[in-house]
C-alpha cells in the first residue's frame, strides 16, 4: 500500500473509531490543556506567537467556566509592543457535550500585562490593560480521558500610558491545544 493511502486509512480509521466513542463529560468535570496560538494584530499587520494554558471546570448543563493564561513565545522585535501575558476568566456554552467532537463559543473578560517602547525610547515595565475575548472553537475527545482543542477568537486589548501612548493590541488569534479530562 502506498505512503498516502496507509495514511489516508489510518485517518479514516480514528476518525470512526472516535465518532462512535461518545464522550461522556459528567457534571463537575475538569478539562485541562497545552496550547499553541498564533495571533494577528490588526493594526500592526504582525504575527505573533503564543503559548498557553487552558482550564475549565464543567458544571451541571451546557455552561462551564474557562480561564485561560497567555503569553508570547518570543520578544517582539517590530512595532511598540515588546512583550504580552493574559489572563481571561469567562463562561463557555457547549453546544453537543456528550458527543466525541464538542463544538463550544463564550466570552471571557481579563487582564494583560504588556511591555512597549516609551516614546522617549527604552521599553516600558509590564504594565495592565484590560481585554475582552469571545471565542468559539471544537474539542475532540478522542479517548476517555485525552482531547485537542481547535479554536479562533478576538481579543480586544490597548495598552495606554503617558510613557507608550496608545498601543493597540487587538487580535486575531487561532488556537491548537492538547489536553486531558479528569
Amino acid at each position: 500500500m502506498k505512503p498516502m493511502r496507509q495514511a489516508g486509512f489510518l485517518l479514516s480509521a480514528l476518525f470512526v473509531t472516535t465518532a462512535a466513542y461518545s464522550q461522556q463529560v459528567t457534571p463537575a468535570a475538569k478539562r485541562l490543556s497545552l496550547n499553541f496560538s498564533p495571533g494577528f494584530f490588526t493594526s500592526g499587520k504582525t504575527v505573533v506567537y503564543g503559548a498557553g494554558a487552558e482550564a475549565e471546570f464543567y458544571s451541571t448543563g451546557s455552561v462551564s467556566t474557562r480561564t485561560d493564561l497567555y503569553g508570547y513565545a518570543g520578544q517582539q522585535k517590530e512595532g511598540a509592543l515588546r512583550q504580552s501575558y493574559q489572563l481571561m476568566i469567562g463562561l463557555v456554552y457547549n453546544f453537543n457535550r456528550g458527543s466525541s467532537f464538542s463544538y463550544f463559543a463564550g466570552f471571557q473578560p481579563g487582564i494583560g500585562m504588556a511591555s512597549a517602547e516609551m516614546t522617549t525610547g527604552g521599553i516600558s515595565a509590564l504594565k495592565p490593560y484590560p481585554i475582552l475575548s469571545p471565542l468559539f472553537g471544537m474539542h475532540w475527545f478522542f479517548t476517555k480521558h485525552a482531547h485537542v482543542t481547535f479554536s479562533v477568537r478576538y481579543v480586544f486589548g490597548e495598552l495606554s500610558t503617558a510613557d507608550t501612548g496608545a498601543v493597540y493590541l487587538s487580535e486575531v488569534r487561532g488556537g491548537v491545544a492538547l489536553g486531558c479530562l479528569f
